[in-house]
C-alpha cells in the first residue's frame, strides 16, 4: 500500500512537473515574442527618426533657398528703383530703360512664382515634419507607456 502511494505522489510530482515545464515553455515562447515585437519597434522608430532627419535637411534647404529668393527679390526691386529714376532721361535712354524694366520685372514675375511654388513645398514639406513629428511622440509614448 505504501508503494502504491508512493507510486501515486510521484505520478502526481510528475505531473506538476510536466504543467510547470509548460507554463515555462510558453513563457519562454512569450519572451521571444516580446523581443521579436520590441525589435520591430526599434526597426520602426530607426526608420522614422531617419525620416525625420531627412525632412529636416529637405526643410533647411528649402528655407535657405526661400531666403535666397527673398534677396533676389529685393535685389530686383532695388534696381526696378534705380531704373524709374534713370526714366527720366532723353527718350533713347528711356526706350532702352523701358526695355530693361520690362526684363526686370518679367523676372521678379517669375522669382514671385517660383517664390510662391517654393513657399508652397516649403509648407507641405513643414506639415509632413509636423505630422512625423506627432507620429515619432505617439510611438515614442507608446513603447515608454506614457500618454498624454
Amino acid at each position: 500500500m505504501a508503494t502504491n502511494q508512493s507510486n501515486h505522489v510521484i505520478e502526481n510530482y510528475k505531473s506538476e512537473l510536466v504543467k510547470k515545464e509548460e507554463i515555462i515553455e510558453k513563457l519562454f515562447e512569450e519572451v521571444d515574442e516580446l523581443k521579436e515585437n520590441q525589435q520591430e519597434r526599434n526597426n520602426t522608430f530607426k526608420k522614422l527618426e531617419k525620416q525625420f532627419k531627412l525632412l529636416q535637411v529637405d526643410y533647411h534647404k528649402s528655407l535657405d533657398t526661400c531666403n535666397n529668393i527673398t534677396k533676389e527679390n529685393k535685389n530686383y526691386c532695388d534696381k526696378l528703383d534705380k531704373v524709374n529714376l534713370l526714366l527720366e532721361r532723353s527718350e533713347t535712354e528711356k526706350n532702352e530703360l523701358k526695355k530693361q524694366l520690362f526684363e526686370s520685372q518679367e523676372k521678379i514675375h517669375t522669382l514671385e512664382n517660383y517664390w510662391n511654388k517654393r513657399e508652397s513645398e516649403w509648407r507641405n514639406q513643414y506639415d509632413k515634419l509636423v505630422s512625423l513629428y506627432n507620429d515619432l511622440e505617439t510611438t515614442i509614448a507608446d513603447w515608454t507607456g506614457e500618454t498624454d
